[in-house]
């Protein structure tokens, strides 16, 4: 009985995964060019994702210039792909037009690790590029509704900091301490 327990959550765990790759690779299709979203040629379960995303992308503020994009970083050694590159429309003297890194999320709830996500992309992106990030934003599309929720990165500075050092743990306890005996 607990293996038949376990083994629906994993079911439940892998169609909620698969969902969420099946809508990152449509979100990824309309974030280049402002296309309209034909809703009736999708799967049924993407279809409140990709509405969310519409009406995200309509008051988002951006003018979405990449879509996903590998990113690394030659210095501390880690690759990933940010789903998508913006930049701030000038709508007032004080807007500056500067970039944002975006990543998109179908999870049920926001997590820290995501902040530390996109901060070590958008690091990686200047470093590649020379070109500043300004912000960086994780977009959570709910699954069941046309809704969605912005988080931006309070200090990217911090968060990329905090990633780092997961980064470098990480190495650590998964190199052996030992020299090699001679």
């Amino acid at each position: 009985m607990l293996q038949t327990a376990a083994g629906s959550s994993d079911k439940v765990r892998d169609a909620a995964a698969d969902v969420g790759t099946r809508a990152h690779i449509v979100i990824d299709d309309h974030v280049i060019g402002g296309r309209a979203i034909d809703l009736s040629t999708m799967e049924p379960d993407v279809v409140p994702v990709m509405q969310g995303f519409d009406a995200w992308r309509k008051s988002c503020g951006l003018e979405l210039l990449q879509r996903d994009t590998i990113v690394y970083s030659t210095k501390h050694g880690y690759a990933g792909a940010m789903d998508a590159l913006g930049r701030k429309l000038i709508t007032t003297k004080k807007d500056k037009g500067g970039l944002v890194v975006l990543d998109w999320k179908t999870s049920n709830q926001f997590s820290s690790d995501y902040a530390y996500q996109v901060a070590a992309y958008a690091h990686a992106f200047e470093e590649m590029t020379g070109e500043k990030v300004d912000e960086a934003w994780v977009v959570r599309f709910d699954k069941a509704k046309p809704k969605y929720e912005v988080r931006k990165v309070k200090s990217l500075k911090q968060s990329f900091e905090i990633f780092h050092s997961a980064l470098k743990l990480w190495r650590a306890t998964n190199e052996s301490p030992w020299s090699s005996s001679s």
